[in-house]
This record gives structure tokens, C-alpha cells and sequence, in this order.
């Protein structure tokens, strides 16, 4: 990850096998971060979305919502 502003974080990520072409993948990613809240958000080569977003309400309580999207399998994920 790279560090854009003090708020905001950007990754890239590319992997190869110069063997075996199918085991090459590509994933994008990004964090941001405001008040009391953090919101994560990556997406890979084969198409799968994943997010989560974490509210802190008091030092020790905080809320997590995650959600997955995979388009080539038709199937969506939440709070997993």
C-alpha cells in the first residue's frame, strides 16, 4: 500500500508464473479514512469485489460491514 494523503492509501498488486499462465493474477485495492470510520475496497483480475467498512463508536465498540462480489460465479457475500 501507498500512502496518497494522510487519509487515503492505494495498492496495486501483479503476480506471474512463468510457467504456468493461469496462476497470474492482478488484484487493485484502497483504504480510506475519515473521523472514526475506515473503509477498505479491493477488486482482482477474475473479477471478485471485495469492501468492509469499520465504524469505531467508543474506544472499545466498533462496527464492521463486509461484503463480497464474485461476477464469474454469480454469488454476493455480506457480513461474512
Amino acid at each position: 500500500m501507498r500512502k496518497v494523503s494522510p487519509r487515503v492509501q492505494l495498492g496495486a498488486e501483479f503476480a506471474t508464473n512463468p510457467f504456468n499462465a493461469k496462476e497470474s493474477g492482478v488484484s487493485l485495492g484502497a483504504e480510506f479514512r475519515v473521523k472514526q470510520s475506515t473503509y477498505a475496497c479491493s477488486i482482482d483480475g477474475t473479477g471478485k469485489i471485495d469492501a468492509s467498512l469499520e465504524t469505531r463508536f467508543l474506544p472499545m465498540a466498533s462496527l464492521t460491514l463486509t461484503g463480497q462480489l464474485n461476477h464469474p460465479q454469480n454469488s454476493q457475500r455480506f457480513g461474512e
